[in-house]
């Protein structure tokens, strides 16, 4: 996701949790998998984490999955990946999700 997206996709985090949500805090957590890790698993290459993921995401970055650039995004709880999703959908199509993770347009 660029920069102008993930901001957005925060702050569209943050007003839904204003109307009554509840926040998550992002910061790793041992249950989420890594971005290395998802990338492994998936098959996709050239990956980089960002420093700060977005509300709900343990950990997020970037990778080349099919021939495009792709953003992959951690979770601790498949609760959290779903809430993240509801937003992300609004920036464009998730691509892949599993256990612990989201692959969406880049």
């Amino acid at each position: 996701m660029t920069r102008t997206r993930i901001a957005a996709l925060a702050i569209t985090a943050l007003a839904l949790a204003g109307c009554g949500g509840t926040a998550a805090t992002s910061g790793a957590s041992p249950a989420a998998p890594t971005v290395s890790q998802v990338a492994a698993k998936i098959g996709a290459t050239s990956v980089s984490a960002e420093p700060s993921p977005t509300l709900y995401a343990s950990h997020e970055g970037t990778a080349t999955w099919k021939g495009q650039t792709v953003d992959i995004a951690t979770f601790a709880t498949d609760t959290l990946r779903d809430k993240w999703e509801k937003i992300a959908r609004e920036f464009g199509p998730i691509l892949a999700d599993g256990p612990g993770y989201a692959v969406t347009t880049g």
